[in-house]
């Protein structure tokens, strides 16, 4: 087995395998004995399997593929079209077969089922007619004797086989006379120890009514032993009944205690969540807290600083007019004293700087109007942009949830028979990690989605929600289990998300008088659960009988929280109003109050199995229904992007008519400038005048920068002001929230400490509770070792009573003791008589009975032998004659294709097979111009005239034999082309 790159591809009738010396012909012939189940000896190519490994290599497989179809197929239900047959064998010396189905799938390693499949077909790879190995292909016509080509031909067809066995049937038969023979004398004797073992009987059978009398008395003492057995069991039972009544009532006790400590506990952690949950939400508050305080003092600070420069300005203000009057009267006496000059036109140029003074202060104030507008404007385009981020958000998941549902969609039907298509990849690994490990006392049951099958579609994203990791889970039914099942969690890294319950085997939950009333729709009724420790844990954990499923969200409101809810009702579950894939909780607090929450969709493919059509034709109205939704969502963006322009539009031209006001103030401020430039053109060359003029100006300037000053001021103090009070408004209301927030702490705090003392009341009960079930079990344990052993003592004396007789009645006054003394006086009396016969009677007619079975036994166990040998003798008589039809209708069927195989090249020969002196002869003719004489011998033909023959022998006995596994190696050996030719197309033919 040395060629590790030869690959022979066969056929399913016949096969030439041509090629050079050592190129593997019969490695290949060698590989289909081994591997069907020959031995390595026959092979001629190996002494053991071992030396038959390449060197090098630590181990081989050979793999034989055998059509199985048809009719009379092997198993067609376990191996289907085909048997893959492998046997693996190594250096070491191991063995090991593997028959494996058409899939690939290993059904037997037992070398038992590769020998019956080799016999249903018969291959019979170990006969050396079937399987002509290159040496034995060699000697067989060539070297052999007459007695040696007999010896192949009768081992070939079995001949010698079935002579071996009728041998062997010859041999036994001449065994049974011989024991026939030697029992003659034996059953003699046996026959005089019976006759002499009945004469004693009958001499014992003469006390027989004293016999009777005692065998009474030993009845009843027996029963009368069982009677006060019977009596002590009887109390002993009833002390243990009394017991397990306690138990029992203390069971339910246990119970109550544990429903009141559960609740407790689910109490105190749902308040300890809260505590949790309060306390994170008090961290951001105190963080705006301080933030508020450090802005309310910061605007504060600010208000007071405007406050003290507005206060500083208005006194310059003052100051400043006050100065301008002064100088106002100067000018006016002076220009008086010049109007009386120029005649009037000095006083009209004023007025004209007047309408212009009077005209860009109403400029002015319109600008002024128009900034603190723009305020306004950016609140009303922050508000607009605010809007478009939270109508752009609710575009941006609806799109991510209609994709989310279109994938789920695909995932749907590409996986519509893969009921693990929505668990994790690992899931998988699990559950072939729990199916190889034999160490679970029962198998774990999960994951419980596979146990779980919805009738409606349109609940299963709120249960898939609601039921969340339970339908990963696994449910076991005691501690070892749960504890081995923990270990292949942790090492797949499943455990966060994969929980694992224990549901007690023997607990029955009957939900029939707790369940609403039939027109409610439940959990439990649309859920069919195929497991019933799968529907227990649920009615535990997750209240699936009193959990409602009600369609309409105001029926849902009307039915649980307007009046008194339906009875044996705990919750409800009802589809959203809008969104279809989304449902809403209805509940009620630990106090009693309503409640209700939003459940969302699960984000993976359903767990629980479903009738898939319809959970995809329930996704695609839903996806139809998003789609609405989402048309609406656009046409809303739409408009918040029309408002954001809108604002943008206005803040634009808010900008553009600020941006004209500054030119008209600059071109009024210009106009101002020329009139007084004129207006001093026309004054006369009076330094008084100017220089007045120039200081009123200074001074007009000083009340324009202090007034405008003061206004600004005003403005930013009213701004500041507003800003404080709006800072001061939220530090309150965040001190407000801070001080509710830490009250709803201290309730909380104080709820913890009352629930964890009642808690610990509750566990006090239930473990005194527990104490004392342990007591009354032990005592129990006691009484029942005590009333086993009483019932032990009762079977056991029962029983021993049962061996003297079946029961019999006791009369009043039959006690222990009065029948042991009636039966002690009988004895006494018999036993003289017992003394005179030398043994008992019960002795004597057992010795007597024994005889007599021993020597009909015996009598019998000859007559089945003779019986036995006559059966054998015939058949084998039979068997003879018909040995004898086969020998004479193989043999002649092997002359006579012999003689038609021969004439395909014109040869003439005889095939002798002389049964007697077990010899078989070949005589060969192969010039057809002979035709006298029985024709040549063997030794005497030509080589390719020798391999010719052969072929013709060979082919002429594999047809008498009609096997259906035909091998042959070198049948060419020394062939011409002609007889190559000739042999080649028979053995197709």
């Amino acid at each position: 087995m040395c060629h590790s790159r030869l690959h022979v591809k066969v056929g399913p009738l016949i096969n030439f395998v041509v090629g050079m010396n050592g190129s593997g012909k019969s490695a290949v012939l060698t590989a289909i004995t081994l591997c069907l189940g020959g031995k390595a000896s026959n092979t001629n190519r190996g002494a053991n399997l071992k030396s038959l490994i390449k060197g090098g290599q630590e181990k081989a497989i050979l793999i034989v593929k055998l059509k199985n179809e048809g009719s009379d197929a092997y198993q067609p239900e376990h191996y289907g079209a085909s048997i893959i047959v492998e046997r693996h064998f190594s250096k070491s010396g191991g063995s090991q077969f593997k028959l494996k189905a058409a899939n690939g799938h290993l059904v037997s390693s037992k070398r038992g089922d590769v020998e019956d499949i080799v016999e249903f077909y018969q291959l019979q790879v170990d006969n050396p007619m079937n399987v002509l190995t290159q040496d034995k292909a060699k000697s067989f016509l060539h070297q052999s004797t007459p007695a040696e080509k007999y010896k192949f031909f009768a081992e070939g067809v079995q001949l010698e086989a079935l002579n071996n066995d009728y041998s062997l049937i010859f041999d036994t038969c001449d065994s049974i006379e011989a024991k026939l023979e030697e029992s003659k004398d034996d059953i003699c004797e046996l026959e005089k120890d019976a006759n002499e073992a009945r004469q004693k009987a009958e001499v014992a059978r003469q006390h027989d009514g004293m016999r009777k009398t005692a065998s009474m008395l030993s009845k009843k003492y027996a029963w009368a032993q069982v009677v006060d057995q019977e009596t002590v069991m009887c109390e002993r039972k009833r002390i243990v009944l009394q017991l397990q009544d306690k138990i029992d009532e203390g069971e339910r006790t246990i119970e109550y205690h544990d429903q009141n400590f559960q609740k407790a506990e689910e109490l105190l952690e749902s308040c300890k969540e809260n505590l949790q949950k309060l306390e994170a939400e008090g961290i951001p508050i105190y963080e705006a807290e301080r933030e508020a305080q450090i802005a309310d003092e910061a605007a504060s600070m600010q208000v007071k600083r405007a406050h003290s420069e507005q206060s500083k300005i208005r006194v310059e203000l003052a100051e400043a007019r006050e100065d301008v009057s002064k100088r106002q009267a100067e000018i006016d006496a002076e220009k008086k004293l010049i109007e009386e000059a120029n005649g009037g036109s000095h006083a009209r140029k004023q007025a004209e700087i007047n309408e212009a003074e009077k005209s860009l202060q109403q400029i002015k104030g319109d600008h002024i109007e128009t900034l603190q507008g723009a305020s306004q404007l950016d609140q009303d385009h922050n508000e607009a942009k605010i809007d478009l981020a939270r109508v752009d958000g609710l575009n941006q998941a609806k799109k991510a949830e209609i994709q989310r549902l279109r994938n789920q969609l695909n995932e749907l039907n590409n996986s519509r028979r893969d009921p693990m298509a929505g668990y994790d990849s690992k899931m998988n690994k699990l559950l072939s990690s729990i199916r190889a490990d034999q160490g679970f006392h029962d198998a774990p049951i999960g994951p419980l989605g596979l146990h779980i099958k919805l009738k409606d579609a349109v609940w299963g994203d709120i249960l898939e929600t609601q039921l969340g990791t339970q339908l990963n889970g696994f449910i076991v039914t005691n501690t070892p289990d749960q504890q081995r099942i923990s270990g292949h969690l942790k090492r797949l890294n499943m455990a966060n998300w994969c929980p694992v319950m224990i549901v007690g085997k023997n607990q029955v939950i009957d939900t029939s008088n707790n369940e609403p009333e039939p027109q409610y729709q439940t959990v439990a009724r649309v859920l069919d659960i195929d497991n019933d420790l799968v529907r227990r844990h649920l009615i535990i954990s997750q209240a699936i009988e009193q959990t409602l499923l009600i369609k309409r969200r105001e029926d849902a409101l009307r039915i649980m929280f307007e009046g008194s809810k339906p009875i044996n009702t705990r919750q409800a579950y009802s589809l959203h109003d809008n969104q279809r894939n989304h449902g809403i909780y209805f509940g009620f607090t630990a106090r009693g109050s309503p409640f209700t929450s939003g459940i969302k969709p699960p984000k993976g493919l359903p767990r629980m199995q479903s009738d898939t059509e319809s959970k995809i034709a329930y996704h695609r109205e839903t996806l139809r229904q998003l789609m609405r939704e989402l048309e609406a969502l656009n046409q809303e963006l739409d408009d918040a992007h029309g408002k954001v322009k809108l604002c943008l539009d206005a803040i634009t031209q808010r900008r553009r008519k600020i941006e004209m006001l500054k030119i008209k103030i600059q071109r009024g401020e210009t106009l101002i400038e020329n009139l007084r430039t004129q207006l001093e053109d026309l004054a006369p060359e009076d330094g008084r005048l100017d220089a007045l003029k120039k200081c009123l100006e200074d001074e007009n300037d000083k009340v324009r920068i202090y007034g405008e000053s003061y206004g600004n001021q005003a403005l930013e103090k009213e701004r500041l002001n507003e800003i404080a009070q709006a800072r001061h408004q939220e530090y309150t209301a965040v001190k407000l929230r801070i001080k509710d927030h830490e009250q709803k702490i201290v309730k909380a705090q104080n709820k913890i400490k009352n629930t964890d003392q009642a808690r610990n009341v509750a566990l006090r009960e239930k473990n005194l509770a527990i104490d004392e079930v342990e007591s009354r079990r032990r005592e129990k344990e006691i009484a029942e070792k005590k009333l086993d052993s009483a019932t032990t003592r009762v079977a056991e004396f029962t029983e021993g009573a049962s061996k003297i007789c079946s029961r019999v009645p006791l009369e009043t006054g039959d006690t222990t003791e009065s029948l042991e003394g009636q039966l002690d006086r009988i004895k006494q009396l018999l036993a003289l008589h017992r003394k005179k016969q030398g043994a008992t009677d019960q002795e004597i007619f057992d010795t007597a009975a024994k005889k007599q079975e021993i020597f009909r036994q015996a009598k019998e166990s000859r007559s089945g032998l003779e019986r036995l040998l006559r059966l054998l003798k015939q058949s084998c008589l039979v068997r003879i004659q018909m040995f004898r039809r086969f020998q004479a209708s193989i043999s002649a069927r092997s002359r006579i294709n012999f003689q038609y195989l021969l004439s395909e090249r014109d040869f003439r020969g005889a095939l002798h097979i002389d049964h007697k002196r077990k010899k078989l002869d070949v005589h060969v003719e192969p010039d057809k111009s002979v035709t006298t004489g029985k024709g040549r011998q063997t030794k005497t033909l030509s080589g390719g005239e020798k391999s010719f023959s052969s072929i013709c022998l060979l082919l002429a006995l594999w047809e008498a034999m009609g096997a259906p596994l035909r091998c042959l190696d070198e049948f060419d050996v020394f062939m011409d082309d002609v007889n190559r030719d000739v042999s080649t197309k028979m053995i197709v033919s």
